[in-house]
């Protein structure tokens, strides 16, 4: 940041260069000067000028000629600009203001007056520079977030693939092999009806780490987690009392995902898969069930999960930055944006719509913001 505001005063008199120096003399400005059009032009190409003064009869190039070319850059197009002069007709000041001028100093040129109008303008300058510099880190803030949200993208997507590609292979295997990895991997194991182990597969060792021997000892509570032993109870409750209601016999399997106790005090998720065992009355005498792990496909869903999240949420940090550049431009709306949303917010809760579409309905309010 520049230490001092630059005034760049441009007249073909050295007198009145020496005069409005002199004016400005103990004020904080760095003054740069220029005896006409083209030397200006120079001057203002190689220096941040902050403000120009400048005189309108000059040779060659005069000064209305000087603002049109200034206007011509966008980057000046801002630049404050005060016009030093004799003329006093209103056709003349209408010229200025059509080439671009911000405003005008009548000669002779009075100290206080020329003061109060460059102190007016330069703060204008200000305002606008922080306006445009704040707009500039927007705009690179937008394009940072878009280009990470492009790159998120293209990794969920070869993501996708790949697990997609994975559980093809993964049918493909298990549709050969089906017989041969359920012996080896899955635990077979029997229940009677007071849920106490009476047979379990040694398979059972890999699994939880426990020798069989030692899991015909353990009861239920010491097999599952608080969470799946409620539900594996709730789930033989219900059935007890559907088979109950409707007198009829349950010939399906029962599959639930049940995170078992292992030796060590870790925990591994399985799918159990169950059904029961009838004596030669079809009276319910046991539960035969196989049980398999599955800690590798919970692990899966998690991280997709995961990775849905931080898409999500940076999907939300981009709009959100594009709807504070839209406001930026069009701060007039922005309330009422901003209270539409929020209102149509209010009464999807209040319709009893879940957070999920609520917070659907959000980010929906804010991609209009954009338009």
């Amino acid at each position: 940041m520049k230490d001092k505001q630059v005034i760049l005063i441009v007249d073909d008199q050295p007198q009145n260069i020496e005069l409005l120096e002199a004016y400005l003399a103990l004020q904080d400005y760095e003054i740069v000067t220029a005896a006409n059009g083209e030397e200006a032009l120079g001057k203002i190409s190689v220096n941040q000028i902050d403000l120009i003064l400048l005189d309108v009869m000059m040779p060659g190039m005069d000064g209305f000629e000087v603002i049109r070319r200034v206007r011509q850059d966008d980057k000046h197009r801002l630049l404050p600009i005060i016009l030093v002069t004799a003329l006093r007709e209103t056709e003349d000041r209408v010229k200025g203001i059509e080439a671009g001028c911000d405003d005008f100093i009548s000669k002779p040129v009075d100290k206080m007056e020329l003061l109060a109008r460059v102190r007016s303008l330069l703060k204008v300058k200000a305002y606008n520079d922080l306006r445009r510099n704040y707009q500039t880190e927007l705009e690179s803030e937008v394009t940072k977030r878009t280009e990470e949200l492009k790159q998120a993208l293209e990794n969920l997507q070869q993501d996708i693939d790949e697990r997609m590609r994975a559980e093809e292979l993964l049918k493909q295997s298990e549709a050969k092999y089906r017989l041969l990895a359920d012996n080896i991997n899955d635990v077979i194991f029997v229940l009677d009806m007071n849920l106490k182990c009476t047979y379990i597969s040694p398979s059972v060792k890999i699994l939880r780490g426990y020798e069989p021997e030692e899991v015909l000892k353990l009861s239920s509570i010491d097999s599952l987690t608080p969470s799946s032993l409620a539900l594996a109870m709730k789930t033989l409750s219900d059935i007890m009392e559907l088979k109950k209601i409707k007198q009829v016999e349950m010939n399906e399997s029962i599959t639930m995902p049940l995170e078992m106790t292992r030796k060590d005090g870790t925990t591994v998720w399985t799918e159990v898969k169950c059904s029961f065992i009838r004596d030669t009355n079809q009276q319910d005498v046991g539960i035969l069930g196989v049980t398999r792990d599955i800690t590798q496909r919970k692990l899966a869903e998690a991280k997709l999960l995961e990775t849905l999240d931080s898409l999500k949420n940076a999907v939300s940090a981009t709009i959100q930055v594009m709807v504070s550049a839209v406001e930026m431009k069009d701060p007039y709306t922005a309330g009422h944006q901003l209270r539409s949303a929020d209102l149509a917010c209010a009464i999807a809760t209040e319709m009893g719509l879940s957070q999920e579409k609520i917070d659907g309905i959000q980010m929906a309010g804010s991609i209009h913001d954009i338009g």
